[in-house]
């Protein structure tokens, strides 16, 4: 297994399945300066958009190494529901990418027990709301086989889509994995630093940033004197700002320190800052940052019945990483004690979640008002 090489795959298979497209890879791959497979021979930078389909209809990535008639096992990089999934999405792009003329937040992540997505059906005369209807009714209407499927009534986009959203943003702050993390990003896990430390860095970033502008200065000065293109132009400006942004975030994190270590005596309540970024991620409006939140964290949802006394759907939701019913396990003595670290806190340990969720979807208005 090649250790960069492989980080690399996932990545690509990532954003793939999380709706980038390859024309977005290649660019990406561009602006980390990775050199695609015959670099060396033809001395360009830039990924061929067949290669990078190649890479991900690649069984060698599941652990199948097939050569002619002989198959082998090879290291595994990619797990098979991303791969499956992934291969879907290309069998749907393959044709004509058809014109949107009404977005869906849950487009390609809500499906049918069988995996085939849901359809989404638009708003029109006969139509007052926007649904995500079973794929299967819709080719059936159309005089197409198709096996059958329990999902009889369709779901109105509006309201599945607040309910998924508060849903996902609800599982996020409470999820101990996520708490921890703003933690150990606050609070710090190496009690040796000092305020010179911190000070240092914030003066290594800020050179850097001094640097980011020349560079910019530079770009900008190729390209108004034509000795640049525009594409290659905007694709350096790019990186330039994913750069300064990183930077910004370093640049918080440590000054942060600072503050940490200048009110070493006080509480530091990480809790309001790890539960501010939740409330600034739920109140998010716009669409596209929305879509790309719910498919970082979220792999498929699954319709997986639709019950008709009840009028419940019931879904199931598959995440990306195990952070659904997490806990806190406290560690004890032999004595049945509480072990404290040495400020006198209580020392614990985060057993992993789940990756799977199940609930009945219920919504009163929506019932039979009789």
């Amino acid at each position: 297994l090649h250790e960069d090489n492989s980080e690399w795959v996932h990545k690509i298979y990532n954003w793939y399945d999380g709706g980038k497209s390859t024309w977005w890879i290649r660019n990406k791959l561009f602006q980390e300066q990775i050199e695609p497979p015959r670099f060396k021979t033809s001395g360009n930078m830039w990924f061929p958009s067949e290669t990078i389909v190649n890479i991900l209809k690649n069984k060698n990535y599941i652990g199948i190494d097939v050569y002619s008639e002989l198959t082998n096992e090879s290291p595994v990089i990619v797990n098979k529901d991303m791969f499956n999934s992934v291969q879907k999405k290309i069998v749907v792009k393959q044709g004509l990418k058809p014109k949107i003329k009404h977005d869906f937040l849950l487009r390609g992540i809500l499906k049918c027990p069988d995996g085939q997505q849901m359809s989404c059906q638009g708003q029109k005369k006969s139509r007052k709301n926007p649904l995500y209807s079973c794929g299967h009714r819709l080719r059936k209407y159309k005089n197409l086989k198709v096996d059958p499927c329990p999902i009889i009534k369709s779901l109105r986009q509006d309201v599945m889509d607040d309910y998924v959203w508060n849903l996902l943003c609800d599982t996020l702050s409470e999820s101990k994995i996520i708490r921890e993390t703003t933690k150990k990003e606050f609070m710090g896990n190496n009690s040796n630093y000092t305020k010179r430390t911190f000070t240092n860095r914030i003066k290594k970033l800020n050179q850097k940033m001094m640097e980011l502008d020349e560079n910019r200065l530079t770009l900008e000065k190729r390209f108004y004197t034509n000795e640049m293109d525009k594409k290659r132009f905007d694709v350096l400006i790019q990186s330039i700002e994913d750069k300064e942004q990183e930077y910004m975030e370093e640049l918080d994190k440590n000054n942060f320190q600072i503050q940490t270590i200048e009110k070493k005596s006080e509480w530091i309540d990480w809790l309001d800052i790890h539960f501010g970024r939740l409330e600034d991620i739920r109140k998010t409006q716009d669409l596209e940052k929305r879509k790309g939140i719910i498919t970082h964290y979220i792999h498929q949802i699954q319709c997986l019945n639709y019950d008709e006394e009840t009028k419940q759907h019931t879904l199931s939701y598959k995440f990306r990483f195990p952070l659904f019913d997490d806990k806190v396990e406290w560690l004890k003595n032999k004595n049945g004690t509480y072990k404290l670290d040495r400020f006198g806190r209580r020392r614990y340990n985060i057993t992993e979640g789940k990756t799977e969720m199940t609930n009945p979807f219920t919504l009163s208005y929506l019932l039979d008002r009789h």
